[in-house]
């Protein structure tokens, strides 16, 4: 029987040395290895950026890395303050009305499809598929209907219930 040698192995190579052009990494949370944290930014600094952003793109997370701020605190000041809640809201509709204008100049030049949804969106009367199903009876009043019971009415009983006698002791 052969015995496999054992072939000594290579020691690792040192950690190579942090490049200048590569962000310190001090004090990061356990498991988030590569995550600069970010620096706190007051009200009047962020909220500009983040609501241009927001207006601009539509996106809330692209938003807050532009701010530099984390979602949870774009979100737990829409939620308590009312005034930033209406600000976000008009940022979202920009963006909206941004892309809208988008869909319509490629609905014009390229899709079909796209057009279609565009005109029954805009114009629902028009070209919305509606279907709608009446059932009315002679010159449009009630349906009138029959109960047609095999054996006629004397056959269409109660069923006795168990322990139920016919009356007769």
């Amino acid at each position: 029987m052969a015995t496999k040698k054992r072939q000594p192995q290579a020691p690792t190579p040192p950690p190579m040395p942090a490049s200048k052009n590569e962000p310190k990494k001090i004090g990061l949370p356990p498991g988030k290895p590569g995550i600069t944290p970010k620096k706190p930014r007051s009200w009047g600094e962020w909220v500009p950026m983040f609501l241009a952003d927001l207006a601009e793109r539509g996106n809330v997370r692209e938003a807050c890395r532009a701010a530099r701020i984390d979602r949870p605190v774009a979100y737990n000041w829409r939620d308590a303050d009312a005034t930033f809640r209406l600000q976000w809201e008009n940022a979202m509709e920009q963006a909206c009305d941004k892309l809208v204008e988008a869909a319509r100049k490629r609905a014009m030049t390229v899709s079909d499809t796209l057009m279609i949804f565009l005109l029954k969106s805009h114009r629902p009367s028009v070209y919305r598929e509606t279907y709608r199903h009446e059932h009315t009876g002679a010159g449009g009043g009630p349906l009138s209907a029959e109960l047609l019971i095999p054996g006629g009415v004397a056959a269409f009983r109660r069923p006795k219930a168990l322990g139920e006698g016919d009356g007769e002791t």
